[in-house]
């Protein structure tokens, strides 16, 4: 079979492959809700319509934004090719890829966990903002030292999951990785437009990011080309940063916590020295530097997790963790036969 051959064959699996997957999705759902007792309940179409106004209007905006994310991803993807070439947009989607592989974990867990958490407080601000400022402590304690990782092993980590072929990548990975961060610090304030059904702000919000972030990718283009991607992305989340902040203080009255505004002082001068050490070290050097302060941030962040979870040391708290988790896998001893 020759090479071109293969090649069809290969990508003649990609749509059973996706479909493989969905169908895989739904009926995993459906196992397990049909698992759930949810008693019925009447109601007219009116009176599901009047109730269900403010979820169709939040619904309806986060759906917009969902579209423009979507656009705005889409005509990067353009505007680097006009630029520049298509392997220059090829670089770009693989550096897009792997900025977010890790900390996506961390911000998918906050909205499982903390979303729910956030709409119980209703309207009560003390609550609320106390709320933050502890996912923001859990967020940035889990994601920091996989990003100062990925700083410091940024051409690597590109070499590992593609190929040598895709080295530019790597600078614009390192960019984009600094957004991240500024993403985890500020993910959880954007919550509060959805648990309090601001969908008006929520729109708007999402519509000045977006034109932002074409703004900042062209004139990056134009300015450090393919790289400019890279500081593109950096600046469209110092952006979205400002601007949630100032929304959220005037909805709610945030202030950032002590422990927050320490863990600032410490993560971010961490972060820029990964940055500019790579533009100067050896590659050796460069990985012996950048991992141990990866290391340090992770032992940092491991024993003071182990202090909010209330455990007195990290083995402590991994021991204890190990344990749940091998009794919950464990088998059941036999029963005595009489």
């Amino acid at each position: 079979m020759g090479g071109l051959e293969r090649d069809a064959v290969g990508q003649n699996g990609i749509v059973p492959f996706l479909l493989a997957v969905s169908v895989t999705s739904l009926v995993s759902s459906w196992w397990y809700a049909r698992k759930i007792q949810v008693p019925p309940v009447k109601m007219g179409w009116w009176e599901t319509l009047t109730e269900a106004r403010s979820m169709l209007k939040l619904g309806a905006a986060v759906m917009a934004g969902a579209v423009m994310t979507n656009l705005v991803t889409y005509a990067a993807r353009v505007l680097i090719v006009r630029h520049l070439d298509l392997d220059a947009a090829g670089q770009y989607q693989a550096a897009w890829t792997l900025s977010g592989l890790y900390a996506g974990f961390v911000m998918q867990a906050m909205g499982t966990d903390f979303y729910p958490r956030l709409t119980a407080t209703g309207a009560d601000n003390q609550a609320s903002n106390r709320l933050i400022n502890e996912q923001v402590e859990v967020g940035l304690l889990m994601a920091a030292p996989g990003i100062l990782a990925t700083l410091a092993f940024a051409p690597l980590a590109i070499k590992i999951f593609y190929s040598s072929g895709f080295g530019p990548a790597g600078e614009i990975l390192r960019w984009q990785v600094l957004g991240i961060l500024l993403r985890v610090a500020t993910w959880p304030l954007g919550y509060v437009l959805l648990a309090r059904a601001k969908s008006k702000w929520f729109f708007w919000t999402e519509l000045a990011a977006n034109l932002a972030h074409l703004l900042f990718l062209f004139v990056g283009l134009k300015l450090w080309g393919l790289v400019g991607t890279g500081i593109a992305f950096l600046g469209l989340s110092l952006f979205h940063a400002i601007q949630i902040n100032v929304i959220v203080r005037r909805m709610t009255d945030f202030r950032w916590g002590a422990a927050n505004l320490k863990l600032a002082i410490i993560i971010l001068p961490l972060a820029i020295g990964v940055s500019v050490a790579a533009w100067y070290l050896p590659p050796l050097w460069m990985a012996v530097v950048g991992g141990a302060v990866a290391i340090f941030m992770g032992l940092y962040s491991l024993s003071h997790l182990a202090a909010a979870l209330r455990y007195g040391t990290v083995l402590e708290m991994v021991n204890t963790l190990t344990k749940r988790v091998l009794a919950k896998i464990k088998p059941p001893a036999p029963k005595e036969s009489l």
